[in-house]
């Protein structure tokens, strides 16, 4: 009888040890899924933000005023649009969003983002011209 319990003792703890194993494995790949989740979470977002700055209803304006601050942009843009193409109803100009382009990273600081006096230039790709 000493032996037969000697050998479920050994059997329990056996069964205790791998069941502690078996939990840290869990516990483990659980917090690998939940890192992986936010992950995916984040690459998605991302994902998103590149959509949508996709370059195919990107209107690119150049020769805009520094002075005007980014909370004022879009209603700067609306009435740009206005001066430039009068017979276009603005109710039907739709922006999701207006921001600045950087300065490309090999120009120096002294040196001007645009030309002084630039040329009005508004570049339209896969534009419909039509609904003018």
């Amino acid at each position: 009888m000493t032996d037969l319990r000697k050998e479920l003792g050994e059997r329990t703890s056996l069964m205790e040890h791998r069941m502690g194993e078996y939990a840290e494995a869990h516990n483990d790949m659980a917090d690998h899924v939940q890192k992986l989740e936010h992950q995916l979470e984040t690459y998605q977002v991302k994902l998103m933000d590149i959509e949508n700055r996709s370059p195919r209803k990107n209107v690119r304006l150049r020769g805009i005023p520094e002075d005007i601050q980014q909370a004022n942009i879009m209603e700067f843009l609306t009435g740009y649009f206005k001066t430039l193409v009068p017979v276009f109803p603005t109710e039907t100009l739709l922006m999701d969003r207006a921001h600045r382009v950087a300065k490309p990273k090999f120009l120096q600081e002294e040196t001007p983002r645009a030309y002084t006096n630039p040329p009005t230039l508004l570049s339209c790709q896969r534009s419909n011209y039509e609904s003018l």
